[in-house]
């Protein structure tokens, strides 16, 4: 009887310390070796581009290694960061695809029962990017921690790709998706912050004549180098970050703030709150708290016509949830 209540003690601990640990959403992070004269590439890229069409919240990076044929174009544009990158995979052939570090395969590039097993996974770490527009760009990664910090060899890398690049390759491929084109930081050392705190990295870069600018955006993510799994990947599209999405007492947390954009003010709604504490913070596009709200209250207006325009994230916290959402404010 004993042995069985100890038992029965043990399990509900694990299980509180599992939920006590919950992080916040794992972005899925495809990374896509493939090469526009490669034929058998042409062939079996079509079907993986068909699944990722289902799983929009998914990341992707498509990297154009020197082989088989060294003069793809995309790879003579960047050609040293290209096969450094399938270097570190040992790849010495393509298609080939990884799922948050690890290949996929053997047999098709991915499935749909491979990422469906990933839709569930969370992180300890959260990673928001912003970025401006025009010919030079600012870029702001945030990367926050949400329960104990990873341990590991961690590295960071900041990527500039190309979401639609149309080009007529010799391999009968008319359109390339997420073109990388250049790392604003490779594999950089990374030290997380401790729980509920954050590391603000800025970025600066130029537009290359021959990229469109319409379709440039930033991909930030955190890779353990000892392991090679990636711990979590951000990018501007991405909605948020949210944490668990309930209460203490299994109740959902409906959280929102409209207008998004915004001129004059923010609604925020906290629906079913029940009167409890909660904190809200306002934060600009480098990390500088600019508004501060702690009270039970369920609907908050927050004026912004004094704000400058630009990219803000709002992060509100009750208990050991949170969630971050981008705004953007613009007069």
């Amino acid at each position: 009887m004993k042995r069985a209540l100890l038992l029965g003690f043990f399990c509900c601990l694990l299980a509180q310390n599992s939920l006590d640990a919950q992080g916040v959403k794992r972005y899925v992070l495809l990374e896509h070796f493939t090469n526009t004269r490669c034929v058998i590439c042409s062939s079996r890229n079509p079907p993986f581009f068909a699944i990722l069409d289902q799983y929009p919240d998914v990341h992707h990076i498509a990297y154009h290694p020197p082989v088989p044929y060294p003069n793809c174009l995309i790879y003579e544009s960047n050609p040293t960061e290209n096969a450094d990158r399938a270097n570190y995979y040992d790849i010495f052939g393509t298609t080939r695809v990884f799922l948050n570090g690890t290949a996929t395969g053997p047999g098709a590039l991915i499935t749909t029962q491979a990422l469906a097993a990933t839709l569930s996974d969370t992180s300890p770490l959260g990673i928001v990017v912003s970025e401006t527009e025009g010919n030079d760009r600012e870029v702001n990664v945030d990367i926050q921690t949400y329960g104990q910090a990873p341990g590991g060899d961690l590295k960071l890398y900041v990527a500039i790709l190309e979401k639609r690049y149309n080009y007529n390759a010799p391999n009968g491929e008319s359109v390339h998706h997420n073109v990388f084109r250049q790392f604003l930081a490779n594999g950089v050392d990374f030290s997380p912050a401790a729980d509920g705190e954050g590391v603000q990295l800025s970025y600066n870069y130029t537009l290359d004549p021959s990229w469109t600018a319409e379709e440039i955006y930033v991909m930030a993510y955190v890779q353990d180098d000892a392991t090679r799994e990636i711990i979590n990947s951000g990018n501007r599209f991405d909605e948020g970050i949210t944490t668990s999405t309930q209460d203490s007492k299994g109740q959902t947390l409906d959280w929102s703030a409209s207008p998004n954009p915004a001129n004059n003010e923010i609604f925020i709604n906290l629906d079913n709150a029940q009167g409890e504490n909660t904190v809200l913070r306002l934060q600009d596009a480098v990390g500088r708290q600019v508004w501060f709200e702690q009270s039970r209250a369920l609907r908050y207006n927050l004026p912004v016509e004094d704000f400058p325009s630009g990219v803000y994230f709002l992060r509100l916290e009750r208990g050991a949830q949170s969630k971050v959402i981008k705004l953007v404010i613009q007069h």
